[in-house]
């Protein structure tokens, strides 16, 4: 299925085997759906709910929402928040200039996750058992972690690496201007 428009306001539910939408300004909400999704907005929330396969989604100004997803993740805003509720992915991209990334989900085995911010914060819940090789990096914020770490590498400012677990899979986060609080999850 491949919508595009200037105004539209996009809603697509149950689908099977892929959505493409391009719209300059209105919201797009996909859900219930298998298969690829990929999802350009100039101007509107994207919002894409219990979907299985690969997401791409971005948005130039306004925020991105994806909950109960499986499958690979490639997120962005310009001036929105990145929300990953329940995303199970094994790769996965976010990337926001000006707003929060909040990712809440399992890690995989052998997984790669990159999240990068450089105006606000960046929230990440993870599993209490999780194997992660990580990477942190902030120019001008602060670091919390509910998970006890032995820092492995100090790189000068505000750049380190720790080991959670078997270091199985691996996160970067990078955020220039803003907080990262790294959680356990509930």
């Amino acid at each position: 299925l491949q919508i595009g428009g200037r105004e539209v306001e996009v809603s697509v539910s149950q689908v099977e085997g892929g959505v493409s939408v391009r719209n300059v300004e209105g919201d797009i909400d996909v859900s219930a759906s298998r298969g690829p999704v990929r999802i350009r907005s100039v101007d509107g929330e994207v919002r894409v709910t219990d979907v299985e396969g690969r997401v791409e989604a971005r948005s130039q100004g306004d925020d991105v929402t994806l909950i109960r997803v499986v499958g690979d993740v490639d997120v962005e805003s310009g001036s929105g928040d990145l929300i990953l509720q329940d995303v199970d992915a094994g790769l996965l991209r976010a990337e926001t200039l000006d707003g929060d990334v909040r990712f809440d989900g399992p890690i995989r085995r052998s997984g790669r996750y990159e999240i990068s911010v450089h105006d606000g914060d960046a929230m990440v819940a993870i599993p209490r058992e999780a194997g992660l090789a990580m990477e942190v990096a902030t120019f001008d914020g602060e670091f919390m972690s509910e998970f006890p770490i032995m820092l492995q590498r100090y790189r000068g400012g505000r750049s380190f690496s720790f080991t959670l677990g078997d270091g199985n899979a691996s996160m970067k986060i990078q955020v220039f201007d803003g907080e990262i609080q790294l959680r356990a999850r509930r």
